[in-house]
């Protein structure tokens, strides 16, 4: 094991929360376009990196992701889309993108 540099304390052991993303895509002049915002540099977590709209699965999502990438996505973009417009990419506790198909 590596020595810390003088000073520096070991980070807290990250505990994982379940969370979803949305992955939303446009048509754009040269190609898609995607959805990404740049987090606060005041957040424990990625601070001023440019993320997927998403969050941390809540009570009231009654542990649906696609609820909870859903809310999350009009939490902090303000597109309001409903759950079941969003399609799963992988296994849920990842990803979900928007359904073009969708009505």
């Amino acid at each position: 094991m590596s020595e810390l540099p003088a000073g520096l304390e070991p980070a807290a052991e990250v505990v994982p929360r379940s969370s979803a993303s949305a992955i939303v895509l446009r048509p754009g002049p040269d190609g898609r376009e995607v959805l990404l915002g740049v987090r606060s540099r005041k957040s424990r977590f990625m601070p001023g990196q440019w993320v997927f709209p998403g969050g941390g699965l809540e009570p009231q999502d009654d542990g649906d992701f696609a609820r909870c990438a859903a809310r999350e996505l009009a939490e902090e973009t303000g597109l309001v889309v409903a759950a079941s417009t969003l399609r799963g990419v992988g296994r849920p506790q990842e990803l979900f993108t928007l359904d073009p198909d969708a009505g």
